[in-house]
C-alpha cells in the first residue's frame, strides 16, 4: 500500500514539474501562470474615448459582450472568454490614468487563471497561458491601432510603469 501512495505522490509532482517545465519555455518563467500579463499603452484619446475604445475592441476584436459601458472609473474590471475554455473563463483588468486631454495611458492586465476552480496553486495548461499571452498581445495591438497610440509595452507582472494608484 505504501508503494502505491508514493507512486501516486511522485506522479503528482511529476505532473506538476512538468508542467511548470512547460510554462518556463513560453518565455515568463515556470511561475508565469501565477503573475499577470501587463500591457501598457499610450490611446490618442480623453478617458471616456479610451473607455469606449476599450468595450468597442472587447467586442469587435475579442467577441465579448459587457454590460459595463456605462462605467466611470479608472480601475475597473471585465468578465471574458479565452479561447475553447468557455464565457467569463478569463478576465481584464483595465486602468485609465490621463496623461493630458487628449492622451490616457491604459494599463491592461490579464491573468494566465483567473482561480475561478479555486486552485490557485495549481498551474493551468500551457496552452492557457500562451493563449493569454496571444489574446492580450493582440488585443493590445488592436487598441493602439484604432485609438492612435502605442504599445509602450507588455510584459509578466505589474509593467515598469505601473500606476501609483
Amino acid at each position: 500500500m505504501k508503494i502505491l501512495y508514493l507512486f501516486l505522490v511522485a506522479a503528482l509532482v511529476g505532473m506538476w514539474i512538468w508542467r511548470l517545465r512547460g510554462h518556463a519555455r513560453t518565455g515568463g518563467g515556470m511561475f508565469s501562470w501565477a503573475r499577470r500579463r501587463t500591457a501598457v499603452l499610450e490611446i490618442g484619446r480623453d478617458e471616456d474615448g479610451t473607455r469606449t475604445l476599450i468595450f468597442d475592441g472587447l467586442h469587435t476584436h475579442l467577441g465579448t459582450m459587457s454590460s459595463k459601458r456605462s462605467t466611470k472609473k479608472r480601475k475597473f474590471n471585465v468578465a471574458s472568454h479565452l479561447g475553447d475554455h468557455g464565457a467569463g473563463s478569463h478576465g481584464y483588468e483595465f486602468e485609465l490614468e490621463p496623461i493630458d486631454d487628449r492622451r490616457t495611458r491604459l494599463f491592461v492586465r490579464a491573468a494566465a487563471s483567473d482561480g475561478s476552480d479555486g486552485a490557485q496553486d495549481v498551474p493551468p495548461p500551457v496552452e492557457m497561458t500562451e493563449k493569454v499571452v496571444e489574446q492580450l498581445d493582440g488585443f493590445a495591438s488592436w487598441l493602439a491601432e484604432h485609438g492612435d497610440g502605442r504599445v509602450v509595452e507588455t510584459d509578466w507582472g505589474k509593467g515598469a510603469s505601473q500606476s501609483k494608484a
